[in-house]
């Protein structure tokens, strides 16, 4: 049972209201994790799609990091989300998204077919890949402040920041905290709560 260890003075408004933020991203991150189980449906099951699950734990993933300043050059540039080698969500990511927003950044979806172009995203979907491949595109992307989500449970190995991975018929994540931190990004102590495993090398 997950506990909440801040303690509020609920007498003044900012305090309930913040109260009242948390508990609602926590409703929203556990109800996403408790989804039905993937060998319950497959993926062409009536309102299911394994990449519509996985775009919304990308939208979650934006909600629970931190970004610098430096990573958005001006006030009202837009929060942006990549995949690499085309779209494996098939139009799915944009419909997630929708109008939604990260630290006060609308969010614009790219889909490029190389790391190299993906240096001005925030947020870079990489799909499976033979090893070597997957290790260029994250060595591509260097100490940017880019969170690094991957399609191969063996992403975070390879210096990868998330890394998707079936485990009991459910889709989890794994979490590189080394990775993050030398990127100097910062994740929510809620998002590595949720982590099968958090490594920090």
């Amino acid at each position: 049972m997950f506990r909440f260890g801040l303690h509020f003075d609920l007498r003044r408004p900012l305090a309930v209201w913040r109260v009242w933020q948390r508990m609602s991203i926590w409703i929203g991150v556990l109800g996403w994790l408790s989804l039905t189980p993937l060998r319950a449906v497959t993926v062409d099951a009536p309102g299911y799609d394994e990449y519509q699950l996985k775009a919304a734990f990308l939208f979650h993933f934006a909600q629970l990091t931190t970004w610098p300043a430096s990573a958005f050059p001006s006030g009202d540039e837009s929060f942006v989300i990549c995949t690499v080698n085309g779209d494996p969500f098939d139009g799915s990511l944009e419909k997630t998204i929708g109008s939604k927003k990260v630290q006060g950044h609308s969010i614009k979806v790219a889909h490029v077919q190389r790391a190299a172009e993906a240096h001005s995203c925030q947020m870079v979907f990489i799909p499976a890949l033979q090893r070597g491949e997957m290790s260029a595109m994250v060595n591509d992307l260097g100490n940017l402040p880019i969170l690094t989500v991957g399609d191969d449970e063996s992403f975070t190995q390879y210096g990868g920041m998330i890394a998707f991975r079936r485990e009991n018929d459910r889709l989890r994540f794994d979490v590189n905290l080394g990775a993050i931190t030398k990127s100097n990004l910062n994740v929510s102590s809620m998002l590595l709560s949720l982590a099968r495993a958090v490594s920090t090398r």
